[in-house]
């Protein structure tokens, strides 16, 4: 039997993986259930749509991106600075992929 609970942040991590790879009209439900080994109805208790859980993914995503970019004199050099922002932007470079999808998300 499936598992039934997940946490919000491995709802994200697999839905963005598959963005990736199969795109807006690729992405479903029972992708992302199969992945996580729950039912799609445990997914629905959270989102009521992939629209939904795609805009509430990218609002996600660009709230990790900002709070990393929001300290930027956490490294008292700037070479230290430039190498924090270099991996912070390698940590994340396959968001403007899950970002070109806002147009086709309703809502």
């Amino acid at each position: 039997m499936a598992r039934q609970k997940l946490h919000i942040d491995e709802l994200y991590e697999v839905s963005g993986k598959i963005l990736v790879e199969k795109g807006y009209a690729g992405f479903h439900f029972k992708l992302v259930a199969d992945q996580l080994n729950v039912s799609r109805s445990t997914i629905y208790e959270y989102f009521s749509n992939k629209d939904e859980l795609i805009a509430s993914l990218m609002v996600h995503l660009m709230e990790k991106v900002m709070s990393e970019y929001e300290r930027p004199d956490s490294e008292p050099a700037p070479l230290a600075r430039l190498r924090k922002m270099f991996d912070s932007f390698m940590k994340y470079a396959d968001i403007h992929q899950i970002l070109l999808f806002a147009p086709f998300v309703n809502g």
